[in-house]
């Protein structure tokens, strides 16, 4: 596992091995899973080589890649009705703290969480931590009053500025339609495999949807690397059985063969063990 390290280039085009250049070094491998958000993706700021298809780049143009800002405020005391998990709110500017989270219906924590949406989601990303706690208490007072208490702690998200990130959720531009969800959930000649919320149209923008794509994936993985196994194992097998018929004697055919059972067990027994072993893991 290495962390702390961003992939700058994907190459494919190398017949077997995939090459992965980042920016402290290069990997060899045999499948790549590639699981970055979707504004990283739309911010090609990882270099595909060659290209990628067209179907997935003019579906990763329809999909938007939006922004929510959350900040949550922990209070003394509440000064809210603890028994309601949600205040609703219309602001002047349309997304501006409209949305309140009561943590105390789940926990015993006093917390408040707020989100902006849609286009001012972007405005509160770009303000400093004390404006944007500024901001959004002027919406809280604006409900219960301008006496409310000040938050003993807050701490806020900003997706759209984080660099590996670049925006939150994905959403359904006007024109894109599920057929685009999967044409980036299509691995690139069984090699390259894409997983994410983005990749999911039913479960889109959702932590499970990204899960369930993850454990999607893998399956796939488990089928390409099992067909690549099965033709190793045809060409090996051929290879010997050619050899067996070149052998002059009987008994020299007999001992072959008897060989030939105690490796083809073993070679069988070990794929398969190990193809089990990596569903376990993925379970």
């Amino acid at each position: 596992i290495v962390l702390n390290t961003k992939v700058t280039r994907i190459n494919t085009n190398l017949g077997k091995i995939i090459e992965i250049q980042t920016d402290k070094e290069t990997y060899n491998c045999d499948f790549v899973i590639c699981s970055v958000p979707l504004g990283v993706l739309k911010a090609k700021r990882i270099k595909f080589i060659p290209e990628l298809p067209g179907k997935f780049r003019e579906s990763m143009v329809k999909i938007g890649f939006g922004s929510v800002t959350k900040i949550a405020h922990r209070f003394d005391e509440p000064f809210w009705d603890t028994k309601i998990q949600y205040f609703g709110v219309n602001t002047k500017e349309k997304g501006r703290w409209n949305y309140w989270l009561n943590y105390r219906t789940f926990s015993k924590q006093n917390i408040l969480l707020g989100l902006s949406v849609g286009d001012y989601a972007l405005i509160a990303d770009n303000l400093s931590e004390r404006e944007k706690k500024t901001d959004s208490l002027s919406v809280l007072r604006n409900i219960w009053g301008k006496d409310i208490s000040e938050p003993n702690k807050s701490i806020s998200t900003n997706w759209s500025n984080d660099q590996n990130f670049l925006g939150a959720y994905s959403y359904t531009k006007p024109g894109a339609k599920p057929k685009d969800y999967e044409n980036l959930s299509r691995p690139v000649n069984d090699k390259l495999f894409f997983c994410g919320e983005h990749t999911v149209f039913d479960y889109s923008a959702t932590t499970h949807g990204a899960l369930l794509s993850g454990l999607n994936v893998a399956d796939k993985i488990i089928e390409a690397a099992a067909s690549v196994l099965s033709i190793i194992l045809l060409i090996f097998f051929s290879t010997l059985f050619i050899f067996l018929l070149a052998l002059p004697t009987k008994k020299l055919r007999t001992l072959f063969r008897l060989s030939l059972f105690v490796l083809t067990f073993g070679i069988c027994g070990k794929s398969i063990s190990g193809i089990k072993s990596f569903e376990k893991a993925c379970d």
